[in-house]
């Protein structure tokens, strides 16, 4: 498999990680990772590729670009606002030989690297074995953490358009101006805008953590205060997004342009600018 593949492979790994984070509203900024079968974003070997291949079709390379902007964007506009996801459990035993030694994990990311996969280690136990396993109390793996990450994308971003300008012109980098359909209010207001929210409201007694977890599952706690705060519209919170007309606006105007009907209830809370 050459370079062009692996680094597609593991930037689009990167870019699930981090859409999933930025919906839970918090993030994990160490990455830990294995690179005994295949290097992580391997600059060298892309830039030898670049230099000694002749690329006809750059359709791939368009794909990294926009991945390398999707996550340097991601970075430098969203993530430097979240909060610093830490463990929440307290000092792990890790062996060494015959001696147990106990330290406190901060929480990261483990990820062992092949060249058409990446396994991810999530979970604290998963994390715990990934330690052990790798002899992470010896420095085995290679440090780095999301910040490097993206400047790793800036780097690769720079090599391929310094190779292939057209794909400069033509990547298909993520509008700042819809980054906002990955916020709760956005996706907690679509289930108001469409007339969902009105049956769940029926249904769950107005309960907002029933509501939560029937539709968000796991990520419940996230979506919560958005529907609490919107249910009756009774406070001026940035919860409530029925008292920011400019987030109606923004999700009128996603449902006009994909031909999602829009409930009589919510369009009588918008005002016409």
């Amino acid at each position: 498999m050459d370079i062009i593949n692996k680094i597609n492979i593991q930037l689009s790994k990167i870019k699930s990680i981090l859409v999933k984070e930025l919906k839970q509203g918090e993030y994990t900024y160490d990455y830990k990772i294995c690179e005994d079968e295949c290097k992580f974003l391997d600059k060298p070997e892309l830039q030898s590729y670049l230099s000694e291949t002749q690329i006809s079709n750059t359709f791939f390379l368009k794909i990294i670009n926009e991945l390398c902007s999707y996550i340097i964007d991601i970075w430098n506009d969203d993530f430097q606002k979240l909060d610093r996801k830490m463990l929440k459990e307290g000092p792990h035993p890790l062996y060494k030989g015959m001696h147990k030694i106990r330290i406190s994990l901060l929480d990261f990311h483990g990820l062992d690297v092949f060249e058409d996969e990446i396994i991810h280690y999530n979970t604290i136990s998963e994390k715990i074995t990934f330690a052990v396993k790798y002899n992470i109390l010896d420095n085995a793996l290679l440090y780095i953490n999301i910040k490097l990450i993206a400047d790793r994308c800036s780097i690769i971003l720079d090599l391929i358009t310094a190779a292939y300008p057209e794909t400069t012109a033509n990547r298909l980098v993520k509008s700042n101006n819809e980054k906002y359909k990955e916020y709760a209010w956005f996706e907690v207001g679509l289930l108001f805008a469409n007339g969902e929210m009105e049956e769940l409201i029926l249904k769950h007694s107005s309960n907002a953590t029933q509501i939560a977890k029937k539709v968000f599952g796991d990520e419940w706690n996230k979506y919560r205060p958005c529907i609490s705060d919107s249910i009756g519209n009774i406070t001026k919170r940035d919860k409530n997004i029925f008292a920011d007309n400019s987030k109606l606006l923004k999700i009128e105007k996603h449902c006009l342009e994909n031909n999602i009907s829009i409930s009589s209830a919510f369009s009588n809370q918008i005002k016409t600018e």
